[in-house]
């Protein structure tokens, strides 16, 4: 009777042990989720922009089942065949190889991190390549036009997203206390056409094209 009566004050005791273990590994996971997830974003969109210039990448990734989504968005005009064959071979390409390897190193980064869930429930990555809505480069020019209004020299509005608009972009973000990203946006937009940045002097403007 003595060896029931212990089993049943050391199952409870038992139990505390391995759910206290638990919520160690859990909260130790979550904890490289996060920094993973921040960590994949910012070196997905350095490789992007970089290779495929206008393309940019949103992470996200589930902390209990560690599926990886990465949607990538690039700018595709309603009639450019060519960048929407760019759109259908960058798919082709992540399919085969890039989810592969970020798999392979997402393993090796947990095994680094001791993070033993991750380690149980491996990382599995889909990459979906999209193009960007038309409407997309309608809101990249009417933030052109904005800030040519108010003073900046970034060349034609033309709808494309280029390196003196994400200039210009960046250095409003700045003036504005805001996340320096160089991107249009809607919000971006509207921010513009309440608000008066001024531009910088033409000695520090960039001489790249927009």
């Amino acid at each position: 009777m003595s060896d029931e009566s212990s089993a049943r004050r050391t199952r409870p005791l038992l139990l505390l042990v391995v759910s206290v273990i638990f919520i160690a590994v859990l909260g130790w996971h979550y904890l490289c989720h996060l920094h993973l997830e921040t960590k994949l974003e910012t070196s997905t969109n350095e490789f992007l922009h970089a290779y495929l210039e206008g393309a940019t990448a949103t992470v996200s990734v589930h902390p209990l089942t560690n599926l990886v989504s990465i949607q990538v968005e690039y700018p595709v005009r309603a009639r450019d065949e060519f960048s929407r064959a760019i759109v259908n071979t960058l798919g082709e390409y992540v399919g085969r190889k890039l989810e592969p390897e970020i798999e392979r190193a997402l393993a090796t980064a947990a095994r680094a991190d001791t993070d033993f869930y991750a380690m149980a429930v491996p990382y599995h990555v889909s990459i979906d390549v999209t193009d960007v809505r038309v409407g997309f480069f309608r809101i990249v020019q009417d933030v052109q036009k904005e800030l040519v209004r108010l003073g900046y020299d970034i060349g034609e509005a033309d709808g494309i997203n280029g390196a003196r608009t994400k200039w210009a972009i960046a250095h409003v973000q700045t003036q504005l206390r805001r996340a320096q990203d160089g991107q249009a946006s809607p919000e971006l937009l509207s921010v513009l056409r309440d608000s008066k940045p001024a531009p910088p002097s033409r000695s520090l403007e960039p001489t790249r094209e927009h």
